[in-house]
């Protein structure tokens, strides 16, 4: 019913095919491997070069090919990425689908600030990426800040992981309470160079957006046109950063008072929906990958190159690239940014759901979203069984996240050594009352 938990061993040990599968350059192979593409190092091959026609190609035919990591200095990997850039879009043939305009949309800092402090916003807050390895997140407050409905409870974190170079924490989340009662949580994970800034501009434009459309269009159509206009606002904003960089995006909009509940995302980062007084997820997202099959549909369709391969345990992983350069190598079929991608199929349009039903069926339903830093070693299964075990037995909450964090770097160095994944746990739910002998703090 659920997948199966991912181990960072697993995920690791399945990243070096896909250079090896790719007969690009060395400089753009290289290229590939600017940090957070695919959330781990990619590595050059050597040995047998074999050409890759088709736009989707299975990669079991390149085993064998023996691969090596790739040490540069980072001044010379700048130089050959920007190379490639070139390269890419220079050999790169037309699109079979023509391009979506552009929606007029411009949105400075100034203008999300002045929505923040509006009076539609009781509380909003959003984090500010920290450096330091485990490191946890900062957040700026507007309005009241980090302020729960009556009667409801709240967590928000995210720590930094351990990379080979120093860089920010490319997770954020955002929070807001509206003056309408609905509440509006958000988590990016960022991938690219500037995968911190793109994650971040999303996290604080997407609920402004939201907010904007949702009494005109209703919610369906309100969180993705929200998703459509967070991804033409990166366009314009940050136009030179999300060429090469973007973000995966989860969102989940709840109204404590008429209990209904929509979720939404783009990419891998997941939603969580579990029963506190039984300790068992009854709903959760799925992951946009480039093998699904009406993902692929519509990546050959518009011609991108995807390479995939399977494993006997039967996971399959796959990546999306521009066509004959080697790059970027995507791990996901659907993002906001990329815009190298866009017109190749990896598109910023959402899932959008509304479980509203599955909500009401739990006695004390509470909302997690992670990326996959933490589902990546800890399973949604596991999530739920642990943070309802702490807090039947009394314990705070907010200790309880912060150990699933904990234990999940743990398990990325358990099994890594000398790498982990940002991570980043948003929980919120009403506060669940058991007996007088376990009530939670």
């Amino acid at each position: 019913m659920w997948p199966p938990m991912r181990r960072s061993a697993t995920v690791a040990s399945r990243t070096a095919w896909a250079d090896a599968a790719s007969v690009a350059p060395l400089q753009l192979r290289v290229a590939a491997a600017r940090r957070g593409w695919h959330g781990r190092s990619w590595h050059s091959a050597t040995g047998t070069s074999c050409s890759i026609a088709s736009p989707i190609t299975q990669a079991t035919e390149f085993q064998g090919v023996r691969a090596t990591s790739s040490r540069m200095s980072p001044s010379a990997r700048g130089g050959l990425a920007a190379d490639a850039r070139r390269r890419a879009f220079a050999s790169s043939p037309p699109p079979k689908q023509p391009k979506p305009q552009t929606r007029p949309v411009l949105v400075n800092d100034e203008d999300l600030d002045a929505w923040a402090n509006g009076p539609t916003v009781l509380g909003h807050v959003y984090s500010r990426p920290s450096s330091d390895p485990y490191e946890l997140s900062t957040t700026k407050e507007h309005s009241g800040g980090e302020v729960a409905p009556d009667g409801w409870m709240l967590r928000l974190m995210s720590a930094a992981g351990l990379k080979s170079t120093a860089c920010n924490n490319q997770d954020s989340f955002s929070y807001t309470l509206l003056e309408s009662g609905w509440v509006l949580t958000v988590v990016c994970d960022g991938h690219g160079e500037n995968g911190d800034m793109v994650s971040e501009r999303i996290a604080r434009s997407l609920p402004m957006f939201i907010c904007h459309h949702m009494d005109a269009m209703g919610f369906e159509k309100a969180l993705t046109e929200a998703f459509l206009l967070a991804q033409a606002d990166l366009e314009q904003s940050v136009s030179p950063m999300q060429a090469f960089s973007g973000a995966t995006v989860a969102v989940c909009c709840n109204n404590p008072t008429t209990g209904e509940v929509w979720v939404a995302h783009a990419g891998d980062s997941i939603v969580v929906i579990g029963d506190l007084a039984t300790g068992q997820p009854l709903f959760h997202t799925g992951e946009h990958k480039a093998h699904d099959p009406e993902e692929a549909k519509r990546l050959e369709e518009c011609g991108a190159q995807v390479i995939c391969k399977k494993y006997e345990d039967g996971e399959t992983v796959s990546r999306v690239f521009i066509p004959r350069t080697g790059v970027p190598g995507l791990a996901m079929s659907r993002s906001l940014g990329d815009g190298c991608l866009k017109k190749y199929g990896v598109t910023a349009l959402p899932d959008v759901q509304n479980i509203s039903g599955i909500w009401e069926k739990c006695t004390h339903p509470i909302c997690v979203i992670g990326s996959d830093g933490l589902f990546d070693t800890i399973s949604v299964e596991d999530t739920i069984a642990s943070l309802a075990a702490r807090i039947r037995a009394g314990h705070n909450l907010t200790q309880g996240v912060l150990k699933l964090i904990r234990r999940s770097q743990h398990y990325w160095i358990e099994e890594e050594g000398d790498y982990c994944d940002d991570i980043t746990l948003v929980m919120v739910g009403p506060k669940p009352v058991f007996d007088d002998s376990a009530k939670a703090k």
